[in-house]
């Protein structure tokens, strides 16, 4: 490293007032529970209690440990998400006057971004900076990536040209995690701009980037440049896989271009790239939203045909399809269908269900799927769709009280108070059928 950049860094790190020491470093309760609660006889590559002591052992009784030695051990605690414990072993180490490797050093690194600690992670930059180890494209990247984790993508940003006017260069993974960080944050257009820029650091576009980007702009309701950009991808010889085109179609239907979404399906399957469950589940949910049900039942027995077993949101999205068109009774059929090929229906499925069996009056199946569903350890929470909160509280409430079930709606939310379960809309629907009453 010249000392330029070494001045550069430097610089860089002190305005962070980075200034921590790690050699008094004790472990805190977290790690102290940790020591003594994870028991296992399969090694301290999965175990770690043993990695703590044989790092220890290792430092204890041998003036020159073998950094390899460390820095493997080192690694299994990191993959085993153990941060504070990386970083109480770390000052221990250093405490014993042994001279931290790069490698133990980037991981420490690591773990402090994991932990949103990001003053101490440049305090570790700056050690491997005075140390003399030439800084490689793997450490950098570990910051970009912690601010990006924790919210600081703007940061992250600043750090990355600040780092390209010192004269380091980035990759492809250095460059991904920058786009998937602004696209998290609902900046895909900021994303996009980017993409635009990386011919410039002579980094060539990839597959995930701008998949990443798609599906950022299908988030934030900009499908039309999605598309661009999927047409642009292809023009620019990268060619789309099923996520990509899953994105795009999922932002299609959204805005009610079923026919487009289809064009693109079949487009698929010219260019011998196979739909997923995934693809399908898109289609099905947007046909049944817009009550289309005899062709999101085709496209469930195509899915069928072709061997790609459903999902349970495929069946949820049909479901609910046949409760939107007033058939109940098909909808309790594919609910049992579920269950008998072995599939678990979730809370949502037995939202959907409660609710089209309360709206058509057929309370007491609402209230035998309502009983069902502690049974299988499903606690009742909040749906949104279609711009209506599905609450199986809230409908069995609603549904008792508009057909004069009084006394059995006031049990149900006994029931929603006794089990500690509060719900702003079930009480609403609670006081609605009182003032009714």
């Amino acid at each position: 490293m010249t000392n330029n950049r070494r001045c550069g860094l430097l610089k860089l790190v002190s305005l962070r007032n980075a200034s921590h020491s790690f050699s008094n470093a004790k472990p805190d309760s977290h790690l102290a529970a940790t020591l003594t609660a994870k028991k296992s006889v399969s090694g301290f590559h999965t175990n770690i209690d043993d990695a703590v002591a044989f790092f220890i052992r290792l430092i204890n009784e041998h003036r020159t440990p073998s950094q390899l030695e460390l820095g493997k051990i080192l690694m299994s605690v990191v993959n085993m998400k153990e941060y504070p414990t990386v970083i109480f072993l770390f000052a221990q180490m250093e405490f014993r006057g042994i001279s931290p490797s790069m490698i133990s050093l980037s991981l420490l690194i690591n773990c402090f971004c994991r932990l949103g600690q990001m003053n101490s992670a440049f305090s570790a930059l700056a050690k491997i900076i005075k140390m003399g180890h030439e800084l490689n494209v793997i450490t950098l990247t570990t910051l970009i990536k912690g601010f990006c984790i924790n919210g600081k993508v703007r940061e992250a940003l600043r750090f990355h040209d600040k780092l390209i006017s010192l004269g380091f260069q980035f990759d492809e993974v250095s460059y991904g995690t920058l786009i998937s960080g602004l696209c998290k944050m609902g900046q895909a257009r900021a994303a996009m701009e980017l993409l635009q820029k990386l011919e410039s650091y002579t980094v060539k576009p990839n597959i995930v980037m701008y998949r990443t980007i798609i599906d950022g702009l299908r988030k934030d309701g900009l499908v039309n440049e999605a598309q661009n950009l999927f047409s642009e991808m292809i023009s620019r010889g990268i060619y789309p896989d099923v996520v990509s085109y899953n994105s795009l179609m999922h932002g299609l239907c959204c805005t009610s271009r079923l026919k487009e979404a289809t064009q693109l399906l079949n487009d698929m399957v010219v260019k011998d790239i196979n739909p997923d469950v995934c693809t399908y589940n898109i289609l099905v949910n947007a046909l049944c939203k817009e009550r289309r049900i005899i062709e999101a039942k085709q496209v469930f027995d195509m899915l069928m045909d072709i061997g790609i077993k459903p999902d349970v949101v495929t069946y949820n999205a049909l479901i609910y399809g046949y409760i939107l068109t007033g058939k109940v009774d098909e909808a309790a059929s594919l609910f049992g269908d579920m269950k008998k090929i072995g599939l678990a229906p979730c809370v949502w499925s037995y939202s959907i269900m409660i609710n089209g069996y309360c709206k058509h009056k057929r309370l007491n199946e609402a209230v035998t799927l309502f009983k069902e569903m502690p049974q299988r350890n499903l606690v009742p929470k909040n749906f949104w769709q279609g711009g209506l909160v599905l609450m199986p509280y809230t409908i069995l409430i609603d549904g008792f009280y508009n057909h004069g079930r009084h006394k059995t709606a006031e049990e149900v939310f006994n029931l929603l108070h006794n089990k500690g379960w509060r719900d702003v809309k079930a009480i609403d629907a609670m006081i609605n059928g009182l003032c009714k009453d």
